[in-house]
């Protein structure tokens, strides 16, 4: 029996009230999560279907990460939520799906992680290594990444299935989850394998574009930013000079991914350092909360960030809101058998959108 189990019963039993304070903040804050967190991804995926222009190399994995945020607050955090108001008596008694949960929750959080990697790596590919970029990123290599993300996230939380840890209902954040006290071993091969790897490769590939923008003389003309390689190839060149050129959309994308990392590594390293040093579980239920909500609200906020750092995302949302048609009235106005005006001079008034064409 793992400390998880045999201690928590104990701790912070008040807490485990529906009705307690502090759990009904918590059922707020989740349930808001939940909430905006599904509209949001979920517009992001309409986005990308009706959209078909979006669908660049980078964005594919933009889109990975949208389907592994929906996971998260579509599937997830209702069960979170449901373990709120019912405690554990229900999970104890339906192991099987628990168990599922658990699998999902894990496996989706590693692909929103490794996502943000494979982003990244894009990233530094096409500004530091561009000569390799259309060799390295091309659609069909750029799909098997992702499928291979999927695969590393399900053999990251195999060995939960294989005794080394354990998955289970965790008695102080409320939900299906791995096993944190079982095997300390895990614990670490998680955390170095599903935040840290991750996050040490977005460090470098961040560091190294900006030292190699800064290392290369760089102009601004029209809108476009042009970085000059010394005549290395170029998978987007200007002219014959082998520069690298990076239009207000991709800039505008550069900076949506650097706010993207930027709240992966608050959210999840904070996770990963209480889940590290509270192997014994002696934090108390408050601060497990606290943590947990941190980490999964990156899955609601990357709608957010879509929208108010890409204009690309942000006019395909506008477009979606306009899911009601304005009425459209066509009045032809010809002249009568008797009337001086010849045919082709007919008058055609045409209301749309509240606005009046005529067309003499």
């Amino acid at each position: 029996m793992s400390r998880n189990q045999s201690l928590d019963f104990g701790v912070d039993q008040q807490h485990h009230d529906p009705g307690h304070p502090f759990m009904i903040f918590y059922f707020i804050v989740q349930t808001g999560l939940m909430v905006v967190g599904t509209l949001g991804n979920l517009l992001v995926l309409v986005a990308f279907a009706t959209d078909k222009k979006l669908l660049t190399n980078v964005n594919i994995f933009i889109l990975n990460l949208a389907v592994s945020d929906l996971i998260v607050v579509g599937f997830i955090l209702p069960f979170n939520i449901f373990g709120i108001l019912k405690s554990h008596h229900f999970f104890s008694a339906n192991t099987v799906l628990c168990e599922a949960i658990a699998f999902f929750c894990v496996t989706s959080c590693i692909s929103q992680l490794w996502s943000v990697m494979g982003i990244s790596i894009n990233r530094y590919v096409y500004i530091c290594k561009s000569k390799y970029y259309k060799q390295i990123f091309t659609r069909k290599s750029t799909v098997v990444m992702v499928v291979i993300v999927w695969i590393i996230s399900c053999l990251i939380d195999m060995p939960n299935f294989l005794h080394w840890g354990g998955n289970r209902y965790d008695m102080k954040t409320l939900v299906c989850s791995y096993d944190r006290t079982a095997n300390y071993g895990w614990i670490l091969f998680f955390v170095g394998s599903a935040v840290l790897f991750p996050g040490v490769v977005d460090v470098f590939c961040y560091c190294s574009i900006v030292a190699y923008v800064r290392r290369h003389s760089m102009k601004v003309h029209s809108g476009i930013v042009t970085i000059n390689q010394g005549g290395e190839g170029a998978g987007n060149r200007s002219g014959a000079s082998g520069n690298v050129r990076l239009s207000n959309r991709q800039i505008q994308l550069l900076k949506m991914i650097v706010f993207i990392f930027a709240v992966f590594s608050v959210c999840w390293l904070t996770y990963g350092m209480v889940v590290m040093i509270d192997f014994e579980d002696s934090l108390s239920q408050t601060t497990h909360v606290i943590v947990w909500i941190i980490a999964h609200s990156s899955s609601t906020l990357d709608p957010v960030i879509y929208c108010m750092t890409n204009k690309q995302f942000r006019d395909n949302f506008k477009s979606i809101f306009k899911c009601f048609p304005k009425r459209r009235t066509n009045v032809s106005l010809r002249p009568s058998s008797g009337s001086n005006f010849s045919r082709s001079n007919a008058v055609k008034v045409e209301y749309a959108d509240r606005r009046i064409a005529w067309d003499k």
